[in-house]
C-alpha cells in the first residue's frame, strides 16, 4: 500500500518556487508528483491532506533549522 500526501505546498530543494501538487509515495520511493494526483491512482493508499502545509525533503528541514539563530542565545542575550 502506498501513501498519497495530497494538496501541499511543495518545495524540492532547487530554489525554484514551490507549487501545490499530490505526491505519491510507493514502498521508499516518490513514485509521482502533481496535481490531482488521486483522480489518476488506481491502487489502493494511505491519504494524508496537506492542504495548507509544507512538504519538503528531511534534509531541507535540518538546513534549514541550521540556518536560524537560536532561541536559547537570544533569550540568554536578552536576559544579560
Amino acid at each position: 500500500m502506498g501513501i498519497l500526501i495530497q494538496d501541499g505546498t511543495v518545495y524540492d530543494g532547487s530554489g525554484a518556487l514551490p507549487i501545490k501538487a499530490d505526491i505519491l509515495i510507493e514502498g521508499e520511493r516518490i513514485a509521482a508528483i502533481g496535481p490531482h494526483l488521486a483522480a489518476y491512482n488506481t491502487t489502493p493508499c494511505a491519504t494524508i491532506d496537506a492542504h495548507g502545509r509544507v512538504v519538503c525533503r528531511a534534509s531541507l528541514i535540518y538546513t534549514a533549522t541550521r540556518m536560524l539563530p537560536c532561541s536559547h542565545h537570544q533569550t540568554s542575550a536578552r536576559l544579560n
